[in-house]
């Protein structure tokens, strides 16, 4: 199912290493249960429950963990582990269940993902912290080894479209190609008289947002594109739920950052990179909904 996305691979691996005999029967304790029982059609308020419920295993993880007087630490951070999972396990299965509610489903994701970054960086600090014993990465070492990569970027894409903000100074759409060519205003007119794209916004005389059905592409100020050299100016825009995390994402991954992740005041945070040819990419997080007339931007059919 499209919205069973935190920790894929993590379940996957877990379940290799633990046997369903080892399972409790149930997750949750009697109080949570409580907790839950009113909100089966609230599903914002129901997963802010299950992101809650879960951090509190992992806290409570923690403390076991910094508490110098356990003696047998490796077995109980391997079944503090299995409680975890358990309770995703859990928000999951309640994720299936309000698939077909997108404007709920919308809402409640958000309280999972920001619980999911949280959440992968204490696995991030487990895992560093389980090198130092080889018994204890032993004990729970099909979690460690994929929980904390289990969560990739690809996996966020495919779900963004349903968490990204809304801003009225950009596309609401998520891949926006950028081509350049040298009259914009020349070049924004014969697109719309022979391809039957409509004008959504103009940009002073250097740029301009086309609506393309229910896509765009932006019109921008450039050499001539029909050459090699002016190709090269071209870029694509890809919108993401968190622009700050991609970039850290890319730039370990080898890409040159051009610009580094910065706020405009038109209500968007972006980075621009290069990929391995040379071709310039600018990911793009919405955070604020800014009207055009604020920053300059002339509306024509949003």
């Amino acid at each position: 199912m499209a919205v069973r996305f935190v920790f894929g691979v993590f379940l996957l691996a877990f379940a290799a290493g633990v046997s369903p005999a080892q399972r409790h029967s149930d997750p949750l304790t009697q109080a949570e249960i409580d907790q839950l029982r009113d909100t089966a059609v609230e599903p914002e308020l129901r997963m802010k429950f299950y992101v809650q419920f879960a951090r509190a295993r992992l806290v409570a993880l923690e403390q076991m963990r910094a508490d110098p007087k356990v003696t047998d630490r490796p077995q109980r951070t391997h079944q503090m582990l299995e409680d975890f999972l358990a309770v995703y396990d859990e928000l999951n299965d309640n994720l299936d269940n309000f698939e077909g509610r997108k404007s709920d489903l919308r809402k409640a994701l958000k309280a999972v993902i920001e619980g999911d970054t949280e959440f992968q960086a204490k696995l991030r600090a487990l895992q560093d912290d389980a090198r130092s014993s080889r018994q204890e990465s032993e004990e729970y070492r099909f979690i460690l080894s994929n929980g904390r990569t289990g969560r990739t970027v690809e996996t966020q894409e495919k779900r963004q479209i349903m968490t990204l903000r809304t801003n009225r100074s950009i596309p609401r759409c998520t891949v926006i190609p950028e081509i350049a060519y040298s009259d914009v205003d020349q070049a924004s007119a014969w697109l719309c008289e022979a391809f039957g794209f409509t004008v959504r916004l103009r940009i002073a005389s250097h740029r301009v947002q086309l609506n393309v059905g229910d896509g765009a592409v932006v019109v921008k100020e450039g050499g001539a594109g029909g050459s090699s050299q002016g190709s090269l100016l071209h870029s694509v825009m890809i919108r993401v739920a968190n622009v700050d995390a991609h970039h850290e994402h890319a730039k370990q991954q080898g890409a040159r950052i051009v610009r580094p992740p910065a706020d405009h005041p038109f209500g968007e945070r972006q980075y621009t990179v290069e990929d391995f040819a040379g071709r310039s990419w600018t990911f793009s997080q919405t955070i604020a909904d800014v009207a055009p007339e604020e920053w300059g931007g002339t509306s024509v059919q949003l």
